[in-house]
């Protein structure tokens, strides 16, 4: 399997969307983060990144925009 680098854009939005999932008042972990980044799948046929998100599939194109 082929992978594909994320843009910055995309690291910052994938970790602004796993900051949501993140209880309040506790610190986010970077494991945790890196568990919700390996999650994520680079959709060649929509060119963008895919990944589930609060039962819902969320894409982040290349600049970062985020969409369900």
């Amino acid at each position: 399997m082929k992978r594909t680098l994320l843009t910055r854009a995309q690291r910052e939005a994938l970790k602004v969307l796993y900051l949501r999932t993140v209880e309040p008042g506790k610190s986010p972990s970077v494991r945790g983060y890196r568990t919700f980044r390996r999650r994520a799948n680079y959709s060649h046929l929509n060119d963008c990144l895919m990944v589930r998100f609060c039962g819902m599939i969320c894409g982040i194109e290349t600049d970062g925009y985020t969409h369900s």
